[in-house]
């Protein structure tokens, strides 16, 4: 588990960012998932996940639609998001999707 992933963590985000993330549900499971957010300029995507036997099925596609949907609809012009260096299978996910990788910045962080 990643830090920030705890229970209370995640209860906190959802709590703050009501309505932003997704689930998708197949046959009364849960197949795949879309935790967004906000801080009231910039919105954030966060942990998409789609369950390898549903993938190529448009399941990550329309979690995504929806929470960007979500997010303009609190007046977010602008969604971003972090992809591994190395999640090549990510990468080519969110360049189809239309996403650009952005080369004048670089993450960064920090454990308070």
């Amino acid at each position: 588990m990643a830090e920030g992933d705890s229970l209370p963590s995640l209860k906190r985000f959802l709590g703050r960012n009501r309505g932003m993330s997704r689930v998708a549900i197949a046959n009364g499971t849960a197949v795949g998932a879309l935790l967004a957010g906000h801080d009231g300029r910039r919105g954030f995507l966060y942990h998409l996940a789609v369950d390898p036997t549903y993938r190529r099925a448009g399941i990550g596609h329309k979690l995504v639609d929806r929470s960007v949907a979500a997010l303009k609809a609190k007046g977010i012009a602008r969604v971003l998001l972090l992809v591994a260096r190395d999640n090549t299978t990510g990468i080519k996910f969110w360049k189809k999707q239309g996403w650009e990788s952005l080369t004048f910045a670089s993450p960064m962080g920090t454990n308070p």
